[in-house]
């Protein structure tokens, strides 16, 4: 008989445990107020996760080993709060840039935050990634070059603002 038409037991899979967003050694693990809440949250479900499997009497590899790598990130997280008071692009900043040689302006909003926080798609950016390396240190009006996916872009600053924690 084909295995396609065997039914495993969930119970004997072992499952795959995606790796945590990358910390480059040496680099500190700074989180936004809203990050550290979001590790907590992710610590509660991976919790009540391992509670239901262990009275259900499932295997607790998986969720452990990702608590496990949770607990570690946590501890050494390092709560920064956004400081913009002098319009310098800083850890945690809102930033508008505006994309310039298009054929139409475009505004972009990134928010620099931590490498657990970041998700490109809703603007959340690492503060370890060539996008946010290239704002650090930046004011408005500045025009940057960025190196990205798609080849170098020009960008305009045109907010510095606190982060939406």
């Amino acid at each position: 008989m084909s295995r396609a038409f065997v039914k495993e037991d969930p119970r004997t899979e072992a499952e795959l445990v995606p790796p945590r967003a990358p910390l480059p050694d040496g680099t500190p693990n700074l989180v936004t107020t809203r990050g550290w809440r979001l590790l907590h949250d992710e610590r509660a479900e991976l919790e009540a996760d391992r509670d239901r499997l262990n009275a259900a009497g499932a295997p607790l590899d998986a969720v452990e080993e990702r608590l496990e790598e949770l607990l570690a990130r946590i501890a050494s997280a390092q709560v920064v709060a956004a400081d913009t008071r002098d319009g310098i692009v800083r850890f945690g900043a809102t930033v508008d840039v505006e994309v310039l040689g298009g054929p139409a302006p475009a505004i972009q909003r990134l928010c620099i935050v931590g490498v657990d926080e970041a998700d490109p798609a809703a603007g959340r950016v690492a503060f370890v990634s060539p996008i946010a390396r290239a704002l650090l240190g930046s004011r408005v009006g500045e025009e940057l070059r960025v190196e990205g996916a798609g080849g170098q872009r020009r960008w305009r600053i045109t907010l510095v603002a606190e982060g939406g924690d």
